[in-house]
């Protein structure tokens, strides 16, 4: 039977319309449901047999078969509760409001005409409303009668017309309803090429075997503090584009695409240049400023950059949006909570995320006041701002490349990961060429290209290899990188020593300094206490710069650990 609607939204006294809708469909079916149940039910059985036993003492078996009997009437009472609640009450059009309860929703909802401000209808599939605290879907299959929304959706226009402010309201929705078909219209090509730049980075990495020798994340441009401050300031681009592994580019590739093209269709292909590569940049440079880690890669410095400057424009330019790509603030609560505490999660980069989504709210909301939606106009500063952004990003991948092929490239992993790097296939010898040391009977712990750690049992030594002299500062970031944490102090002769731990135990020693052909070699001791560390000293005094005629010192590896 199809319903009246004639009257319905012509004037207040119309009489209110029913309209008949099917039962909802569940999203998981009976059939489902029971195989879940039973292929759970003897884990479940399992598990209540043992606590059977262990809470009040009863037989194992008797526990499970209770267990299970208990999970077959669970699944049989939460069925059949379901399905009193498929059936769904008729819609109701009234003068003032749609009573409708759409698919999914356990109770009716109430849609008053007045805070509707956007509708759209795809005939013989779905009728959406707009409102400011979402959007709604009504499906044609959802209702008995085939032409229900067709006519529902001419009640509603004519209601929305016959409010007091209904022209403008009106007109409101039809200019909503154009720019929804606007902004889908428009092209995302910004993001598609940051996802693309993203995807040839991975490829790379596997190539090279990134994916599992972080050493070459170092070499390809991970985002390295010590490496930073020591001027590598490309890193902070690069480091952008790099993935860890499969997992990690797929979520951060989801992320950007969902978030980049929206962001894209809203404030134009300039603005969303400069968000995405400042916010990337930004956030790369607070983790290197403030983190602690060793090295990071990854774009989500630039997807928190992207949801910052989203939450920015969405505050500034709420009235000016269609209801339906408006994020309600229970939305951004769960969106942001739910970040905020993936961000505090062990081996994930904190400051890059704070950093990037700082930056993207603060460029967001510069853009906000001059932001015309339909039209978002791009003036010069905004090119010529984008122009050096992209300029900038050339150059820092092309200095990246000419790095990694640099003598000096294969010393920046060391710096980065310290004796924990791993091992080229092609480097098998325990030594350290161009270099001499009167340590008899010493055993390797650890080796890499241009670095040595030697230990007798109780102390140990570190060699490594630096372009250049190092100062107070880069000791202690060499210290750091190789897992001291020790107090540094400066003895009256210019010396460094230090006291703390390192790899669990108390240690005391001293850095020592040896000018050779082609660089410096820093000498690190750790020894139990200052009376070792000193006669340790006076051992390596006598260490010297190999001569060119001199056959490099083999050091024997330590037993393996069984």
């Amino acid at each position: 039977m199809t319903p009246d609607f004639a009257r319905a939204g012509t004037s207040a006294a119309a009489d209110d319309v029913s309209v008949p809708m099917r039962p909802d469909t569940p999203r998981i079916g009976d059939p489902v449901a029971w195989f879940a149940a039973l292929a759970l039910a003897p884990i479940y059985m399992v598990v209540g047999g043992i606590l059977a036993r262990m809470l009040f003492g009863l037989d194992l078996w008797f526990g499970a078969a209770a267990t299970g009997i208990a999970v077959l009437a669970w699944t049989t009472w939460f069925l059949h509760r379901r399905r009193a609640r498929l059936p769904r009450p008729p819609a109701l059009v009234t003068a003032e409001a749609l009573v409708v309860t759409p698919r999914g929703w356990r109770r009716p909802i109430t849609l008053a005409y007045a805070d509707i401000r956007y509708l759209s209808r795809v005939p013989g599939v779905a009728l959406t409303l707009g409102r400011d605290a979402g959007q709604i879907e009504l499906l044609d299959e959802d209702f008995v009668a085939p032409e229900a929304l067709d006519l529902i959706e001419l009640a509603i226009r004519r209601a929305v017309v016959a409010l007091p402010d209904g022209p403008a309201r009106y007109a409101t929705m039809q200019a909503n309803q154009r720019l929804t078909r606007l902004l889908g219209a428009r092209s995302v090509p910004v993001t598609w090429t940051l996802l693309g730049i993203s995807a040839v980075m991975f490829v790379i990495e596997l190539a090279l075997g990134a994916t599992h020798d972080p050493r070459v994340l170092v070499l390809l441009g991970a985002n390295v503090p010590v490496l930073v401050r020591d001027g590598q300031w490309w890193r902070l681009v690069t480091a952008g584009f790099l993935h860890g592994n499969l997992t990690h580019i797929a979520l951060n590739g989801m992320a950007l695409m969902s978030v980049g093209a929206l962001l894209e269709k809203l404030i134009g292909h300039t603005r969303l240049v400069i968000v995405a590569l400042a916010a990337g940049i930004a956030g790369n440079l607070a983790s290197a400023w403030f983190g602690g880690g060793a090295m990071s890669v990854g774009a989500s410095s630039c997807v928190f950059g992207l949801l910052g400057a989203l939450l920015a424009l969405q505050l500034g330019k709420q009235a000016n949006l269609p209801p339906q790509l408006i994020v309600s603030r229970r939305q951004w609560m769960f969106l942001l909570g739910v970040n905020a505490a993936i961000s505090l999660l062990p081996g994930i980069d904190l400051f890059a995320h704070a950093g990037g989504f700082a930056a993207g709210a603060a460029l967001g909301a510069l853009f906000v006041p001059g932001l015309d939606i339909r039209h978002p106009r791009e003036s010069i500063t905004l090119r010529a701002g984008a122009a050096l952004l992209v300029l900038t990003c050339t150059v820092a991948f092309a200095v990246a490349l000419h790095r990694a092929q640099h003598a000096d490239a294969r010393h920046d992993a060391l710096r980065a990961l310290g004796p924990a790097a791993r091992i080229s296939d092609e480097v098998r010898l325990h030594t350290l060429p161009g270099f001499t040391l009167d340590l008899p009977g010493w055993v390797s712990i650890g080796h890499a290209p241009g670095l040595l750690a030697l230990s007798n049992g109780t102390s140990a030594v570190l060699a490594s290899r630096h372009g250049a002299p190092l100062d107070t500062a880069g000791l202690a970031a060499l210290l750091k990188n190789v897992g001291a944490r020790v107090r540094l102090a400066q003895d009256a002769d210019g010396g460094v020593s230090y006291a703390g731990r390192w790899q669990g135990r108390p240690v005391h020693g001293a850095a020592m300094q040896r000018r050779c052909p082609g660089g410096v070699v820093v000498l690190l001791v750790f020894a139990p206490d200052d009376s070792t560390a000193s006669h340790l000293l006076e051992r390596l005094a006598r260490a010297h710069c190999a001569r060119p005629d001199e056959a490099p010192q083999i050091w024997p590896a330590a037993p393996a650990a069984r």
